[in-house]
This record gives C-alpha cells, sequence and structure tokens, in this order.
C-alpha cells in the first residue's frame, strides 16, 4: 500500500476530477512552489473550467517541503495537497501513490511532474493535455534538449536496450515528467499488488511505466518540452543506487516480456508532439579522474564475474584499456557488454548488476573522450547511432539465448 488511509478519503471526497497533476517530493522547498504554480497556470490555460487536483506525494522531507507546498496552495484557487506516501521508500511508491489517488478520483488526464524543475513553463501542462485529451495519447514521455553529459543512464543504458530490442525510439524513457490518459492510469493501478521487485517502487520505476505501456499496446507519444534544467549530479560520484535500480527494472522488464520483443525487429517512429526549437543549456562538468578510478577498480575487484559474463577475451580487452585520455569503448563492444550481461541476468538476477557499475562509469569516460570537443547537437547523432547499433547487434543477444 502506498496511499494512506487520510489521503484516501480526502480524495474520494472530491469525487470526479478531470486532472490530477503529481509531484512526488523529497527535501524539494526551494523548487516546488514554482513547478505547482507553473502546472496549475498551464492547466487553467488549457481549460479555465477544468476541475484540476494538485498532489505533492512526499517522501518524509525535513527540509519543510510539505509546509511550501501548503503556502503555495492558499494562493492558487485549485485544492492542493501535500500527504506522507506508506511503504518501501522511493519514487516509485510515491508514483504509485499519485496513480491511486488519480484512479479513485476517476480522472481523465495525470500528469507527473519533477519537484527540482527549474525549466518548466505553462506551456508544458497546455501540451500534455492537448496530447491526452484532444489527441487520445495514453502514455507521454518528455521529449529534451539536454546537455550532452546530462541523462548518461538513459544515453548510455536505458535509450539504446528499449530502441535495440522493444523497438521503439523513445528518447528520454526515464526523463521522470510524464502524462497518463485515465485509461493507463487505471491499468498500472491494477498491477501494483502484484509488484514483487523492490527497484520498481524505488527509481526503477521510469523505465517500468514505460516498458508497460510499451508492451500494453498503448497509445504513446513524446511531447518536446525544451531544456530540462534540474538538480543535475555528477554521474561519477552519486548515480550509483539510481544505475542499479534502474538496470535491474530494466532487465527484468525485458525479460518478462520476451516474447514481445522476439517479435519486433525494426524501428518503430513515436512522434514527436510540440515544435523543438534552438535551446541554451547548462554546461556540466564531469570529474573524469573518478570515472577512470572506478572503471580501473572494477576490473581489480570482479575479474571473476567478467571472465564469467564477457568471457576472458573481452576482460583482457577491458584490462588493457589503461590510458585515460585515450580510452574508448566502441558502440559494437559496448553493446555487446550489455546484452552479455542481460544474458547472465536472466541466470543470475540482480546479483551481477553491482559489477556492471564500473563498466557504465567506463562507458561515460569514453563518451567524454569521444566528444570532449563537440556541441550537444553533434553527441547527440553519437547517441542516436548507439540506439542503432543495439538493433543491428540483437542477433548476438539471440546467440546465446537458451530458452
Amino acid at each position: 500500500m502506498t496511499l494512506s488511509e487520510k489521503a484516501k478519503e480526502t480524495f474520494a471526497k472530491l469525487g470526479s476530477q478531470n486532472l490530477l497533476i503529481g509531484i512526488p517530493s523529497y527535501n524539494n522547498k526551494e523548487t516546488i512552489g514554482f513547478v505547482i504554480e507553473q502546472a496549475v497556470k498551464g492547466a487553467k490555460n488549457f481549460n479555465k473550467d477544468l476541475k484540476i487536483v494538485v498532489f505533492n506525494s512526499d517522501g518524509g522531507s525535513t527540509d519543510g517541503t510539505p509546509m511550501e507546498v501548503e503556502r503555495v496552495g492558499k494562493k492558487l484557487d485549485v485544492p492542493i495537497f501535500s500527504f506522507p506516501y506508506e511503504g518501501i521508500k522511493g519514487k516509485g511508491s510515491s508514483l504509485f501513490a499519485i496513480i491511486e489517488a488519480g484512479v479513485i478520483m476517476d480522472v481523465d488526464a495525470l500528469i507527473f511532474l519533477d519537484s527540482d524543475l527549474r525549466s518548466i513553463r505553462e506551456w508544458w501542462v497546455e501540451l500534455f493535455l492537448d496530447s491526452i485529451l484532444n489527441k487520445g495519447y495514453d502514455y507521454l514521455t518528455p521529449y529534451y534538449i539536454r546537455h550532452k553529459y546530462d541523462g548518461t543512464i538513459t544515453n548510455n543504458l536505458v535509450y539504446p536496450l528499449i530502441y535495440g530490442l522493444f523497438g521503439s525510439d523513445i528518447r528520454q524513457p526515464i526523463g521522470g515528467d510524464f502524462g497518463l490518459s485515465g485509461k493507463i492510469t487505471s491499468y498500472y493501478a491494477g498491477k501494483i499488488k502484484n509488484i514483487s521487485t523492490e527497484s520498481i517502487f524505488k527509481f526503477g520505476i521510469d523505465i517500468y511505466l514505460t516498458t508497460e505501456a510499451i508492451a500494453g499496446g498503448f497509445n504513446i507519444g513524446q511531447v518536446f518540452l525544451g531544456a530540462k534544467i534540474h538538480d543535475v549530479k555528477d554521474p561519477g560520484k552519486t548515480l550509483a543506487p539510481m544505475f542499479s535500480q534502474v538496470t535491474g527494472t530494466l532487465f527484468a522488464q525485458i525479460w518478462k516480456y520476451e516474447k514481445f520483443w522476439k517479435k519486433t525487429n525494426k524501428r518503430t517512429e513515436i512522434p514527436v508532439l510540440g515544435e523543438p526549437t534552438e535551446i541554451e543549456i547548462e554546461e556540466i562538468v564531469v570529474n573524469t579522474d573518478i570515472l577512470f578510478e572506478k572503471f580501473k577498480d572494477g576490473i581489480k575487484n570482479y575479474e571473476t564475474i567478467y571472465k564469467h559474463v564477457l568471457g576472458e577475451k573481452n576482460y583482457n580487452k577491458l584490462k588493457d584499456l589503461k590510458d585515460k585520455e585515450k580510452y574508448y569503448i566502441s558502440p559494437v563492444f559496448w553493446s555487446h557488454i550489455i546484452y552479455d550481461y542481460l544474458r547472465t541476468f536472466k541466470e543470475k538476477g540482480e546479483s551481477i548488476i553491482p559489477s556492471l557499475l564500473p563498466l557504465y562509469f567506463g562507458k561515460i569516460l569514453s563518451f567524454v573522450n569521444e566528444t570532449i570537443n563537440m556541441d550537444t547537437k553533434d553527441a547527440e547523432k553519437l547517441i542516436l547511432e548507439q540506439g542503432e547499433v543495439f538493433l543491428k547487434e540483437r542477433s548476438y543477444l539471440f546467440e546465446g539465448i537458451t530458452n
């Protein structure tokens, strides 16, 4: 259970609503007020007669986030609530609580927004609503212009795997800001009690929602939201827990829907709604020394696992990468590493994920070396090409699958 009894009673009394704006949070006092204000203004711009509810699903903030939500709520003419979710601590539990609230109020649309957004604008919500209520989309992922070193888990793992196996060209499958129809909201709610993977209740939630939407045959679109400016973290310092939870969930979902993606062998274009424009984005600096040290530590600490998963030849190939400035993992070699891990995951489960993390750090270092003198637009071409490589190298995965 993720939605408290008090929250259930509150939302039940409100009755049927058109739109639920759901905002998960944990210590986001400085930014959440702006997110709420922009979202409500956008919804009212779209249709001033919409019945709108805002629900901040909080993870136990200690910085006064719920009080900030209450303060902002007094200025806006819509019901705004902040309730702590229950159950496993994590983003997934927070989103599931919002989904449960959406079902209770029988909403026509649900929009998830990250609470640390600084780039959100009113038109974001207008675009989400138009795509759901007027164009009939069930699941909307964001399409951002991001700095070449932002979203490293997406760029190097999630995007190419979703493209390569499911064939769905969804650029930001774990973008955080999603739009849901009432139909798919109910679909997700019906699955909560059967979820046994703990990572889904944490950072695995975004890729869980996306893969379920793909396999469920829902109408999927992407909405162009310009730049995503939020609290960016250096991948070498802070992304380890997120990497493990996202990767574990993604691998589990891939094998859950093995029959589905085995029938897919070509790209499916996912429409991008909205008007792409040139955007200025904030610079991100990556500490390559940390990345290289963590890669080298992994090569030393996980030798036995690497030889088992990748084979001794490929382990030695990685071991020979000793020059930080010239360090390079080719797209084909990277796809083979990930497919080797995916194949082993089917047998060993999440126990192997920690050993993949140093190789992920190595891949980021490789990408930085390759793109150090490129602008974001040229670097983006390499990311998209990586997706094509994963699609072409599917046969490598199939060769090693035993049914």
